[in-house]
């Protein structure tokens, strides 16, 4: 996923709205570049599921929910 793919997947999330539970299925996905990996991670921060099947996108979106899960604790100790 890169390029023009990466904008129709935001104009796609956008559309939808934030009402919307979002399910990202990456099982046809065999690259995502920087660009992508950004727009899944911030996707994922807003609740987005993603799902993936093959080893590169099981490694890329362990990842990014990794990520999520570090700058959520980060948020959560500025808190306190």
């Amino acid at each position: 996923m890169a390029g023009a793919w990466v904008n129709e997947l935001r104009s796609c999330w956008e559309q939808a709205g934030e009402s919307v539970a979002i399910r990202v299925d990456l099982t046809d996905v065999s690259w995502v570049n920087e660009e992508g990996k950004a727009l899944l991670g911030e996707m994922h921060r807003s609740g987005a599921e993603l799902l993936a099947v093959n080893l590169l996108m099981d490694a890329i979106v362990a990842e990014i929910c990794a990520e999520t899960t570090v700058e959520t604790l980060g948020e959560e100790r500025e808190v306190i």
